[in-house]
């Protein structure tokens, strides 16, 4: 191995206590297939073992296995099947990560939150059937260095337009938040409308769904069965840029 990545890495290893995983991730360019195993590498030149504690990660590279099962039983509970990974780490972790690379000429890494993010998104993939998609995510998780996990589930976004001969306003959103609620297992419903000169475009808002993965015309036909006639015409789903284009709106906050 490189001399001068040893003898940086023993400078690293005498003042601070890490562990093979955060160690690792300071030397990219060290041959490995992971920031595990570089760090193993590294300790084995360097005839050291490895710490009990971290004073970056806090054990949470230990925890990965765990905190993907915690993530895998949220997820269990609806159908969703695309995912992101993103992570809080406490800012005084991310100042000590940039001083460590400035005060030992850190060449090549990552960030802690990078590391993170990646470590539990394929391990969620080895062990369900959930795919890494940061562009159309269907489920959020959300980690802390404490091994705590949060599962926000994506909404789904309806575009339809109504008939002019609905029933009243207040009864048209009653009877759609009552279907919704019903086909998608939904924990709310948010309806936005905007009158144009060929009726009334409506957007549906399906929050924290069970079930997503539903055709939108069965809600079409339950909704001519509730109301006893044609009320809706679904459009389809979409994102929810593609709701606030469709409504021609600003941007929503949630």
């Amino acid at each position: 191995m490189d001399a001068d990545i040893l003898e940086r890495a023993r400078q690293i290893t005498k003042e601070i206590r890490l562990c093979n995983h955060c160690l690792g991730r300071l030397f990219l360019e060290v041959d490995g297939k992971n920031n595990e195993e570089r760090g193993q590498k590294i300790r084995e030149a360097l005839k050291q073992k490895e710490p009990n504690e971290c004073e970056l990660c806090g054990g949470f590279f230990k925890q990965v296995d765990n905190i993907a099962w915690k993530a895998a039983r949220e997820l269990g509970k609806c159908d969703a099947r695309t995912i992101i990974v993103t992570s809080s780490v406490p800012k005084a972790v991310l100042e000590k990560e940039e001083e460590i690379w400035k005060k030992y000429g850190v060449k090549q890494s990552e960030s802690i939150k990078k590391d993170i993010n990646r470590s539990v998104g394929k391990r969620m993939a080895d062990i369900g059937p959930w795919r890494y998609d940061p562009e159309a995510p269907e489920a959020r998780i959300i980690v802390d260095l404490t091994g705590n996990v949060q599962v926000e589930i994506t909404p789904i976004y309806i575009t339809a337009t109504l008939r002019s001969d609905t029933p009243s306003k207040s009864e048209t959103r009653s009877i759609i938040k009552t279907a919704v609620e019903a086909i998608f297992g939904a924990r709310d419903v948010r309806i936005r409308s905007k009158e144009w000169k060929g009726g009334t475009k409506i957007v549906i808002e399906v929050i924290d769904p069970s079930h997503r993965h539903v055709n939108v015309k069965i809600l079409e036909r339950a909704l001519e069965e509730m109301a006893g006639r044609k009320i809706i015409e679904i459009i389809g789903t979409t994102s929810a840029e593609g709701a606030r284009k469709f409504l021609g709106g600003e941007k929503w906050i949630r």
